[in-house]
């Protein structure tokens, strides 16, 4: 069986859900950057495709990741339509922070998937995940935020949303 790539662009391309390639981009952007910045830390106990030198998994992992949560965040969440921007992003980081937690005790202690070059580093002491250096924590605990508030600024927005209610609000 092929895959033939100009059938999956031009699906993804002329879909409902072509307003939401924006999200994609942006999240593979950040994820490329984070993981040039951090490809030194990046050792698994598995072996996973890397090119040039940067490992594909945490690449994947974190495009995919952000880009679930935020489109899963902005369309199923009764309460953003209404609220400041400031809550949102409140609510956002709770919300990414539960996921993010629980898919690194789940990748850790299930899956077994453990990276070996942070391996020395205490993870966080309720789950015993998240094996990093403080700067590396502090990163990931940030990205999702930053994810957010960058689709915010650029003004992502979802389809069917007025922009005007998106765009940040200073005093509120």
């Amino acid at each position: 069986m092929s895959i033939n790539l100009d059938s999956i662009y031009f699906y993804w391309a002329k879909s409902k859900y072509s307003e939401w390639k924006s999200y994609f981009f942006l999240a593979i952007i950040l994820s490329f950057t984070w993981v040039m910045i951090a490809k030194d830390y990046y050792y698994y106990n598995h072996n996973f495709v890397s090119i040039m030198g940067m490992n594909l998994f945490p690449l994947v992992g974190w495009a995919t990741g952000l880009f679930i949560l935020y489109i899963a965040f902005i369309a199923y969440n009764p309460y953003y339509e209404n609220t400041s921007f400031l809550t949102r992003i409140i609510l956002f980081t709770i919300f990414y922070w539960f996921v993010l937690i629980g898919a690194e005790f789940v990748g850790y202690h299930l899956l077994n998937i453990k990276n070996l070059a942070t391996a020395s580093y205490m993870g966080f002491p309720m789950c015993d995940c998240l094996h990093a250096p403080t700067w590396m924590k502090t990163a990931y605990l940030s990205m999702g935020p930053l994810f957010f508030l960058i689709c915010s600024i650029v003004n992502v927005d979802y389809p069917k949303r007025n922009r005007e209610s998106s765009r940040i609000n200073i005093n509120g």
